[in-house]
């Protein structure tokens, strides 16, 4: 096993690299673990205990060779469907991550909110709680959409992404919003676009600020290794996402290591 103590992020796809990214420029020495199970993507149609077997397969195969110290799920359905499930099985720290409904609440002039996010993040009752919790007093618009993650992980034009953004956001066109929460890490990459939709008029909001600031403050009791010692897993790979995710590593100086493994479905 090795000696370097990791964190381990976990997500479908690509959309958790806006967190990771954001993690890094803060600290860049962590050692740390980027698991893709684009194998399974989405996770935006799949049950709560399907994720959360996923999950615990990845985190089981992955602890007998690495020592993992704490658990980011930088994935917004992947946190409100498997987090419990995962928590009951798994005594380290794990970090989930969940739409912006607090902030969201706190900021708006109009006190008429909108949240994007996947089908399965809408239908749970976790999202029903926290917007009984945090915004029980304002207006709240929900649109369910995949189509946003799959332009996201599959790398679409932007040609394609402006017809489709223009679809999928049309919704919220007459409602007179200025918050829009983005309920998906995979949506993250697409917040310039979306605000140019809503002609920067709309305040956009995710959950990359608050999941990094959450992950340095467990960090704390955890004395970590600096060796600089980043790797991505994918657990599918063709030629054209292994390309696409090596441009995004070197674009942005994300890892040193790039392994095609799926444990996403092996049992230890």
């Amino acid at each position: 096993m090795n000696r370097e103590k990791f964190i381990l992020f976990m997500d479908s796809g690509v959309g958790g690299l806006s967190i990771l990214k954001n993690f890094l420029a803060i600290k860049v020495d962590t050692d740390i673990i980027y698991y893709a199970d684009n194998q399974n993507f989405p996770y935006g149609n799949k049950n709560n205990g399907y994720i959360g077997e996923l999950l615990y397969n990845i985190y089981l195969n992955l602890s007998n060779n690495y020592h993992i110290s704490l658990i980011s799920i930088v994935c917004n359905t992947a946190s409100v469907s498997a987090l419990k499930i995962l928590r009951e099985k798994v005594s380290i720290p794990i970090i989930g991550t969940i739409p912006a409904i607090k902030p969201a609440a706190r900021i708006t002039k109009k006190n008429r909110i909108g949240i994007i996010a996947t089908s399965n993040t809408i239908n749970l009752d976790y999202l029903p709680n926290l917007i009984n919790k945090f915004a029980s007093d304002k207006k709240v618009y929900i649109k369910s959409s995949e189509k946003l993650a799959s332009i996201v992980e599959r790398f679409y034009s932007k040609s394609e992404i402006d017809k489709i953004l223009d679809k999928e956001l049309s919704y919220f066109k007459n409602k007179d919003i200025d918050v829009l929460v983005l309920g998906c890490t995979h949506y993250s990459f697409l917040k310039e676009e979306i605000s140019n939709y809503f002609k920067n008029k709309v305040i956009i909001l995710d959950s990359i600020d608050g999941v990094t600031n959450r992950i340095i403050d467990l960090m704390k009791d955890i004395d970590y290794s600096k060796n600089h010692n980043r790797i991505l897993f994918l657990s599918k790979s063709d030629n054209d996402a292994s390309a696409k995710y090596q441009e995004i590593s070197d674009k942005f100086k994300l890892f040193n290591k790039i392994i095609i493994e799926d444990l996403s479905c092996q049992k230890v």
